[in-house]
């Protein structure tokens, strides 16, 4: 990537220096494109308070988390520059916070993912035939493996391996390969789907043109599915991601009710949903106020054949 103002050896440098630490810093970097060419645009040789309140002043449609995550890149090359005698401004690290994230994820019922489920059974599409098969296996794949949207629309077809009953996430949130342990049930849609579905794209999920399909389209059918089912969340809707909360919960409660210890499970569960942590995994546990009392009303009857035996796959 190019840079172009005069701190633009400095950019280059400070990049390399977070890449030999470890990080992939590509979010960063377009950011910081951004800001070298407004430094080079407006012909500006020193950094300083002035600057950044004018930086900040040329979006103003910003939310107060958007100017944060700038303002935070920013802050540590200023850091850089300061370390290696190059500019002396620093930005206080007062100013320009994050809000805390207060969303309280919501967990779906049995009986709520049963109305999804029954939902996503009859919708049809008149400009995509082919959407009657994807939208009842992809909200069940969502929630009987607790993959990211983003990690499921991006699997194709040689990721599959039917034979292993595995799906192969190669472009994860992580940027790290994980293998998903499909459950039986889950293994006889899937092998349902594919005979259903035209075999010449790359992608499992895919539209009229034979692209990958997007978030949003999916994300638009999800809260029509709620909406028939009467499910909302105070004045909200569900997310999405909360199909990913409702499977580590249920999952959690299915483990615990056979009488093994719970935190022997977290480093299990750990693996198969692609945390970084055990600490972001009990985020998920801990905002959902998990009764451990009540694991036993989780109904086998209707979904636990769906849930992979995560545990037996992984121990």
């Amino acid at each position: 990537m190019m840079f172009l103002s005069n701190y633009n050896e400095a950019i280059k440098n400070f990049i390399t220096e977070k890449r030999i630490c470890g990080y992939k810093y590509i979010t960063d970097e377009n950011e910081l494109k951004r800001f070298d060419s407004f430094l080079y645009l407006n012909n500006i040789n020193i950094i300083n308070k002035s600057v950044i309140d004018l930086w900040v002043e040329l979006h103003p449609n910003w939310s107060i988390n958007s100017k944060a995550r700038s303002i935070n890149t920013i802050r540590e090359f200023l850091r850089y520059l300061n370390r290696y005698h190059l500019n002396n401004y620093t930005i206080p690290n007062n100013i320009y916070k994050h809000i805390t994230n207060s969303y309280v994820p919501y967990i779906f019922s049995v009986e709520e993912i049963k109305l999804i489920f029954k939902y996503a059974d009859l919708y049809t599409s008149k400009k995509y035939l082919e959407m009657k098969y994807i939208v009842p296996f992809i909200f069940r794949l969502l929630y009987g493996t607790g993959i990211r949207i983003g990690e499921c629309l991006n699997i194709k077809r040689n990721n599959i391996d039917i034979d292993s009953g595995t799906i192969k996430l190669t472009d994860t949130k992580n940027k790290t390969e994980r293998l998903i342990v499909l459950s039986d049930s889950l293994l006889i849609y899937l092998k349902q789907f594919l005979n259903k579905m035209n075999k010449s794209s790359e992608y499992l999920f895919y539209n009229n043109k034979e692209n990958k399909l997007s978030i949003s389209n999916i994300e638009t059918i999800f809260k029509k599915l709620l909406m028939q089912a009467h499910i909302n969340n105070g004045e909200n809707l569900p997310r999405i991601h909360d199909l990913r909360f409702t499977f580590i919960v249920h999952s959690f409660r299915k483990y615990c009710s056979t009488g093994k210890d719970p935190m022997a499970f977290l480093p299990i569960l750990q693996n198969y949903v692609g945390h970084k942590s055990i600490k972001s995994l009990e985020y998920y546990l801990k905002t959902t106020n998990i009764d451990l009392e009540n694991a036993l009303k989780i109904s086998e009857r209707e979904f636990g054949s769906l849930i992979p035996t995560i545990g037996n796959k992984y121990e």
